[in-house]
């Protein structure tokens, strides 16, 4: 009977051999991705999390405080401890890219230009996401259209992977709660019961002591605006949580051949019957730039002076002459060399520093007349740009192992952060002042050909300088009494005045309010005074 019994209870081998079901194929599937999230997230999601904390503190309304420089040292530091857990190298051009990071972050806090903070995000953004892209992957021997698609393509990638993070994270939540369980509960219940006590005792005491309660005032806590609070700190952290993680998820899960450049494999017959024509054109317009513009020697048709001649025409050469530098890079990356279309290509280079020379030097004229603005600042900051990048497109014609992604990468952010850190409201005002002091000084000179100034000249802008942020306030408050007068006769109000530092609630502090600390609206608010009328 006992070996009867043995006998049932032997497996039958054809069972042993039986495979999975669909269901158990599915649970194990299940299982094994479950296991990889818990994985991945134990290697970045916690300092993900720590940084989004981090990111929330520092950033939710307060886009210009003191915490940028915190919130961009953050982020670099993030990105390194990402690196070293990943195992990825970091060089030169990675630490460059960080570098700029965290000077953006003080150009936040030293300027209350809102134009200006918001590409700084922007180039904060891209830099974050650029860097990493040259940390993950090997592009040297990637062209220029190779870097940028991939870009593009890594960018819309990130959507694809964006609750990813959130995915991981309620994983890895679910499996910890199966191993601590009982732990968890004990946790919750003992944050439950702390919120109501901390409040309670928090009111005995400040009702106990009029210092604390004004050092500790938590009575914006109970504010109708918090609902809008709490919903805008969640949006803040799951965004400083969600673009990072998934950002370093994608890369960490692309192979390398990804990469592609884009090969010169198309003929040259079209590119140099179109530059040919071009550059006859070219030649011609930039020969007329010298004789006419530079040299001032040849005759204007009539009625026309040579101040007239010269402030008109930058904007379309800025255009032509960023046009022109694509159209290079395109017959450069595109087609196949050869020594015609090379010799055109340096035609049209040169034609283009005469265009980018022109267009400067019209711009400066139209300055001295009608007085600078943000505007005309931009282009000739961009013809700064474009001559710097033209010179790479120049060098590389002869030079094949040159990185033009790089070089491209180092003198836009250069540039960049010299636009950033200018203060440019602040050279707007002085200039436009010293310009309109020059003119009330030269009442009785006359006009000429050679000098020719409009009514228009004559006058300050007041209207504009409204429109100024606090970084003009050190130049507008030695004309305090002048903008003054103008303000009370067209009834302006002081919300109406970019550059007034002070607003309703100034006299309000709380121990948060160090966040928002500025160092251009302090200079303002030590400038200008609260009473303008």
């Amino acid at each position: 009977m006992s070996e009867m019994n043995h006998l049932n209870n032997t497996p039958n081998p054809e069972s042993l051999n039986t495979p999975p079901t669909w269901q158990q194929r599915m649970e194990q599937l299940k299982q094994e991705k479950a296991l990889e999230a818990a994985k991945y997230f134990h290697q970045i999601g916690v300092s993900s999390i720590v940084y989004a904390i981090i990111c929330t503190l520092c950033l939710y309304k307060s886009l210009k405080g003191i915490t940028n420089p915190i919130f961009t040292i953050s982020t670099v530091l993030y990105m390194c401890h990402i690196g070293k857990v990943l195992r990825k190298n970091i060089r030169g051009i990675h630490y460059f890219c960080m570098g700029a990071i965290v000077l953006l972050g003080f150009s936040n806090f030293m300027t209350d230009n809102n134009l200006i903070i918001f590409y700084n995000y922007l180039a904060i953004f891209g830099l974050f996401l650029i860097t990493l892209m040259l940390l993950f992957f090997d592009f040297s021997e990637i062209n220029l259209f190779g870097h940028f698609r991939f870009m593009i393509d890594y960018g819309f990638g990130i959507l694809e992977v964006v609750l990813i993070p959130i995915s991981h994270l309620f994983k890895t939540i679910q499996g910890y709660k199966k191993m601590k369980s009982e732990r968890s509960k004990y946790i919750m219940l003992g944050i439950l019961i702390s919120i109501p006590c901390f409040f309670v005792m928090w009111e005995i005491l400040a009702s106990a002591d009029v210092m604390f309660n004004h050092f500790f005032n938590f009575k914006w806590v109970f504010s109708s605006n918090i609902i809008y609070d709490i919903v805008g700190i969640i949006l803040t952290f799951l965004v400083a949580f969600t673009i990072p993680y998934a950002s370093f998820y994608k890369l960490d899960h692309l192979p390398q051949e990804n990469i592609k450049s884009i090969r010169k494999e198309y003929t040259p017959i079209i590119p140099i019957i179109v530059a040919g024509s071009i550059s006859v054109l070219y030649i011609a317009f930039s020969l007329i730039q010298i004789i006419f513009l530079f040299m001032h020697a040849g005759t204007l048709p009539e009625g026309y002076t040579y101040a007239q001649y010269a402030r008109e025409g930058f904007f379309q050469l800025l255009f032509v002459s960023a046009l022109n530098g694509l159209a290079i890079l395109i017959c450069m990356e595109l087609f196949k060399k050869h020594i015609a279309l090379k010799a055109l290509l340096l035609i049209i280079s040169g034609c283009t520093f005469i265009m980018i020379a022109s267009s400067a030097m019209r711009m400066s004229l139209y300055i001295s007349t009608y007085g600078l603005t943000s505007l005309r600042i931009f282009v000739l900051w961009g013809l700064l740009v474009i001559f710097l990048l033209m010179l790479g497109l120049l060098y590389r014609m002869f030079a094949k192992n040159f990185n033009l992604f790089n070089y491209a990468l180092l003198v836009s952010v250069f540039c960049y952060l010299l636009l950033s850190f200018s203060h440019y409201d602040y050279w707007i005002a002085d200039y436009n002042f010293k310009r309109y002091e020059y003119f009330k000084e030269q009442k009785a000179m006359e006009s000429s050909e050679e000098d020719e100034y409009t009514e228009d000249s004559r006058y300050v802008d007041y209207d504009y300088f409204m429109e100024l942020s606090e970084d003009a306030a050190p130049v507008l408050g030695k004309h305090l009494s002048e903008l003054t007068d103008y303000i009370d006769k067209n009834g302006y109000e002081t919300d109406e005045i970019n550059w007034y530092p002070y607003d309703e609630d100034d006299s309000r502090w709380n121990i948060f309010t160090f966040r928002t600390f500025n160092l251009s609206e302090f200079y303002a608010k030590k400038t200008i005074p609260q009473n303008l009328h």
